[in-house]
């Protein structure tokens, strides 16, 4: 056991549970599963499973948004398989979530790169306190948003 005392709003990666801050809890900390949590406002990517950078390109990615406060997170990719980024041969999506207007915006994709990706899709999923969600993009169910580099928002129902 391991007690926390988190001091903003959290989330059990785990399970999605919704853990109010300002408050001490035993928690289970077994050797293979440590206690993790996701701060209100966090933005949690995924891609697929692969065992080399290059054996395949992320077309679907899992972005996890744990709702209760404002969050962004900038999501960069490049060749995976050379210096070229250091050329300037990388780009960067920016997600940003607004926590009052329940809304994820979804960037303009900045750069480019020989081989990017044009368009893509991501599995969105919303976790709040209503909605419990665990952290397993392989069971993820969210809402699909098609994406071709130009900005998308859209908003948690």
């Amino acid at each position: 056991m391991k007690s926390i005392s988190p001091k903003t709003r959290w989330y059990d990666f785990y399970t999605g549970e919704f853990v109010r801050g300002g408050q001490t809890k035993e928690v289970d900390a077994p050797y293979e599963r440590m206690p993790i949590y996701a701060p209100a406002g966090a933005i949690i990517t995924a891609g697929p499973e692969i065992q080399y950078t290059t054996e395949k390109k992320p077309e679907l990615i899992t972005v996890y948004v744990y709702t209760g406060d404002d969050g962004e997170f900038k999501l960069y990719e490049d060749e995976n398989s050379n210096y070229n980024y250091e050329e300037g041969k990388f780009s960067t999506i920016l997600f940003t979530y607004n926590n009052q207007n329940k809304t994820l915006t979804i960037g303009n994709r900045e750069g480019s790169f020989d081989g990017m990706l044009e368009e893509r899709k991501f599995e969105v999923v919303f976790v709040s306190p209503d909605k419990s969600v665990g952290f397993n993009p392989d069971a993820a169910k969210g809402q699909l948003v098609d994406y071709s580099g130009q900005a998308v928002e859209f908003v948690f129902k």
